[in-house]
């Protein structure tokens, strides 16, 4: 029993776009369904056939629908979660579609920002007394001060301001601000 030749090598010798059935069927192993399929794949479509038309006019539809989801999840999502949304409201289009038109038009989720870790945990320093033992209130000014750093974000990267809370006043007594956030900052 011989090897049947692939669909391709029987399809790269048809030289019309519009195959002969009989053709493929006489001197290739095919199904009658089969070259009916090739035929319809092959045939020559022009730019004004009604199923490229109706199709262009989906697509310019489903790509309002598409950019409204888009801009509404700021920009995070990509077209798995944009084809569970459009789904959702009655719209179906495949993934695939979406991910086209999306592409198309340009428009690329945000990616997740990694994770930075701000807090040093390998205990190299000697870890201070716990001197105020959760007692946030002071009888007199300038006894008892906390301190407490914030990471800021800037368009130039990230900044950090330390500021000194004197717990009688509740008012900042001092501040600094670093690029780094190392122990002389909130010193």
């Amino acid at each position: 029993m011989g090897t049947r030749p692939r669909t391709r090598a029987v399809v790269s010798h048809v030289q019309d776009p519009i195959v002969d059935t009989s053709l493929c069927v006489n001197h290739a192993p095919l199904h009658e369904e089969t070259a009916w399929v090739l035929r319809g794949r092959l045939v020559a479509k022009t730019p004004d056939d009604p199923v490229i038309v109706a199709r262009k006019v989906e697509d310019q539809r489903l790509a309002v629908e598409i950019t409204a989801v888009f801009m509404r999840s700021r920009k995070t999502y990509g077209s798995p979660r944009i084809y569970v949304d459009l789904a959702s409201r009655g719209t179906h289009a495949g993934r695939n579609r979406i991910a086209r038109i999306m592409q198309i038009l340009g428009l690329c989720a945000r990616e997740k920002r990694s994770f930075k870790c701000t807090t040093d945990s390998r205990m190299t320093q000697r870890i201070a007394p716990n001197v105020l033992a959760r007692s946030f209130t002071a009888a007199a000014p300038n006894r008892k001060w906390v301190t407490d750093v914030k990471a800021i974000r800037t368009s130039e990267g990230w900044m950090y301001l330390a500021a000194v809370i004197d717990l009688f006043s509740r008012r900042i007594v001092g501040h600094a601000m670093s690029e780094s956030n190392d122990t002389s900052l909130a010193l």
